[in-house]
Parts: C-alpha cells; sequence; structure tokens
C-alpha cells in the first residue's frame, strides 16, 4: 500500500517483553568521538508514558549508546526524552528498549534509526515517538514484516508488508492519539 497520507501512524507490531529487574544500563561517552541527539515520547501499549521512572536506552548491538528517563518538561506541560546517543561512525543501526518501571519490565522497541553525526531527531513540536508494545504477538499473525518510510513523513507515507500473506493490524492515529 503506498500513497498513505494521515498525520501519524502507529504500528503496534511487538516483540513482547522481558522480566527483569530495573536495568543498569549506562554509556561511557567519553569512549565515543560524536554524538547525535533525539526528543521524542515513548508510547507503552499506545498510551504516551508519564512514569518518570520509564527509560528508553539505546544500543549497537549489545553496547548501550544512550540512556535515559521520561521526564515532565513544565515548559512544554508534556512528558519527553531527551536523548543523546553517541558513536564512532556514521551509518551504525540503533536500537531502543524500553523499561516500563510500572510493569519491572523491559519492552523491545519496533523503531530503528541510523548514527549520524551531530543529526538532531525530533524536536518539542515535533517529537520521535517511540512505541513500545508490552502484548505478546497473536500467534494468528503470520506477517509480522512491515516495513514503513520515511521516518518521520510529511506528505506521503509508504507501507510494505513482506512475508507469508496473513491477519496483520495495523492502527493509524492521528497526533492526538485518535484513530
Amino acid at each position: 500500500m503506498r500513497g498513505l497520507t494521515c498525520l501519524f501512524l502507529s504500528v503496534f507490531v511487538g516483540l513482547g517483553s522481558i522480566s527483569a529487574a530495573q536495568p543498569s544500563w549506562s554509556v561511557v561517552s567519553h569512549n565515543f568521538e560524536f554524538s547525535m541527539t533525539i526528543t521524542g515520547k515513548v508510547a507503552i501499549d499506545g498510551q504516551i508514558s508519564m512514569d518518570e521512572g520509564d527509560k528508553i536506552a539505546v544500543f549497537v548491538g549489545e553496547e548501550c549508546r544512550g540512556v535515559t528517563n521520561v521526564r515532565y518538561d513544565p515548559g512544554l506541560n508534556g512528558y519527553f526524552i531527551y536523548l543523546m546517543v553517541y558513536g564512532n561512525k556514521m551509518g551504525e543501526i540503533l536500537t531502543f528498549s524500553v523499561y516500563d518501571a510500572s510493569r519491572d519490565k523491559i519492552l523491545v522497541v519496533k523503531n530503528t534509526l541510523s548514527f549520524n553525526v551531530n543529526n538532531i531527531v525530533g524536536s518539542p513540536d515535533e517529537p520521535y515517538l517511540f512505541n513500545a508494545n508490552s502484548l505478546t504477538p497473536s500467534s494468528d499473525i503470520s506477517n509480522p514484516e512491515i516495513n514503513v518510510y520515511p521516518n518521520p513523513f510529511t506528505d506521503q507515507l509508504n507501507i510494505d508488508f513482506s512475508g507469508k500473506p496473513g491477519k496483520t493490524e495495523l492502527l493509524l492515529y492521528s497526533v492526538n492519539w485518535h484513530l
């Protein structure tokens, strides 16, 4: 399906959760030459996190490249993450995990980004949204491979489905979280 226009897309095809105590994610910033920043929000099961105990971490492979808590920003009257990401070379694939403090679980985030030196992703006006899903995918969904691009998008969004034919659920939300 190509050419879909909407204000905001939220795809809830989660990879499940992992039981864990609060993670000890940390990064040694002086081991890296470059950085980039991400201003965003964390959504857990479709709800924007307002729990300052929730954390997000960014990884290249198993190596933590940045970590921060969800924070209330009184100037913006909202909950945001301000994430500094560190790296030594362009193009590394960044993956993300969220610690859901209320459930004491680490959630996998479907989003990935590419490390780009001095890049700025998201802003307080247009925060980058990280979607974490605590629900295990339904066993009758046989086509969980969805490629959504570009991300972020302005006027046009492309959604490619690959894999075996089967049931796939796609939820589209506006920026105000309305279907």
